[in-house]
């Protein structure tokens, strides 16, 4: 059985997606930050901000959300601890349909 890599993953209308996110210090170890948030901005630019995302573990957080329409979606997640900000951002596309 091979892996399924990032260009083979197919996101459709109606789904639901979970994103992940993991804090590390610059030098690799995990932490977790004060203050987590995410935010996520839909294809026509609504914005739904969670500033409780699910623990998984030291360091380690996700959201599960449904993606309601087809085109390019943004995840931003942002970690405070102190003066500190980490910032972890990217994108993905929704298709109509897989047919």
């Amino acid at each position: 059985m091979t892996g399924i890599t990032q260009q083979d993953l197919i996101i459709t209308v109606g789904q639901s997606v979970t994103d992940t996110c993991t804090f590390t210090t610059s030098l690799g170890v995990v932490f977790d930050p004060t203050t987590v948030s995410v935010s996520y901005e839909t294809p026509s630019g609504s914005i739904t901000v969670n500033n409780s995302p699910t623990k998984d573990s030291t360091g380690i957080y996700h959201i599960t959300f449904a993606v309601s329409s087809a085109g390019e979606w943004k995840v931003s997640w942002t970690g405070t601890t102190g003066a500190v900000v980490a910032r972890y951002e990217h994108r993905f596309v929704v298709s109509p349909s897989i047919m």
